[in-house]
């Protein structure tokens, strides 16, 4: 499975698990068209700050997943 791939299996589960709670952060809008991963961060404020920096920026919304590797900052159209 390539990384992209698996990071997007990661994060279904996590929000099946969570529903949408716990160990994720996230902003609401219209229905998103297509996911994007952007970057880890080591904090999820920074990841936060990140997701805002990208909806101030035409994106309609991202989330934030707690990982192994930080805090994945994913974003949708």
């Amino acid at each position: 499975m390539s990384g992209k791939l698996s990071r997007i299996a990661v994060f279904s589960a996590a929000l099946a698990a969570f529903g949408m709670t716990g160990a994720v952060s996230s902003t609401a809008s219209a229905a998103p068209t297509s996911m994007h991963f952007i970057a880890h961060y080591s904090s999820e404020s920074q990841c936060q700050g990140g997701g805002a920096y990208y909806v101030r920026h035409g994106y309609s919304s991202y989330y934030c997943l707690r990982e192994s590797a930080g805090w994945g900052l994913y974003v949708w159209d």
